[in-house]
């Protein structure tokens, strides 16, 4: 019974990430476009709108200045869009990337997962003899945080096991509800990877 329930739960999440990357995909076509576009629109304004403001200029200084001005103005929100396209691609990249991995290491190929080598200690009660971190670990299997404070938080509890019914109770509830975030989870994820920080105790 429990076999059957892991099947079912893979492969709901192998069809919740297939599906993802290929909206992902489609939308990272689409904004991609608008990238292009908007870049051959910055640079013809750029180019175009100072030689509008020269010739003005040549024939009425003052006219030509108001000219230039509404020009920079016009190219700085352009920029600014650029940038924000640029942002939004930058996103639904990390988000590819994501899905592409998860779907991978649900159909058993975790090479581009991370298994917390840098945690292995052979000294460690079980850690080491459990295969806890490196290649085809558990570490390998759950960790998804994204960020290297959740990193180096997840490699702690693995060492450090709560001992307490209570506590492990309350964290596998939390667990339980957090599983059912596919959505929050994945943008969380990329927003992490996309601002990491620093590692903290």
């Amino acid at each position: 019974m429990d076999k059957v329930l892991e099947q079912k739960t893979v492969s709901s999440s192998q069809a919740f990430y297939q599906q993802k990357l290929k909206e992902g995909l489609e939308a990272l076509a689409s904004i991609q476009k608008r990238y292009t576009t908007l870049s051959y629109a910055r640079a013809l304004i750029f180019l175009g709108g100072i030689a509008l403001a020269y010739f003005v200029f040549k024939a009425d200084p003052l006219f030509g200045i108001l000219t230039g001005i509404a020009v920079l103005i016009g190219f700085l929100y352009l920029v600014k869009i650029h940038n924000d396209v640029a942002q939004k691609r930058s996103h639904l990249q990390r988000i590819n990337t994501i899905c592409e991995k998860q779907v991978a290491g649900l159909s058993g190929d975790l090479h581009a997962l991370d298994g917390g080598e840098i945690y292995a200690e052979p000294g460690h009660p079980y850690t080491f003899d459990l295969d806890i971190f490196g290649e085809s670990s558990i570490f390998q299997l759950i960790y998804r945080t994204g960020s290297p404070h959740g990193r180096e938080r997840l490699a702690r509890w693995m060492k450090q096991p709560l001992q307490e019914k209570a506590a492990i109770e309350q964290r596998q509830a939390a667990i339980q509800e957090l599983s059912q975030w596919n959505e929050q989870g994945l943008e969380f994820e990329a927003k992490a990877i996309a601002h990491p920080g620093e590692p903290k105790d």
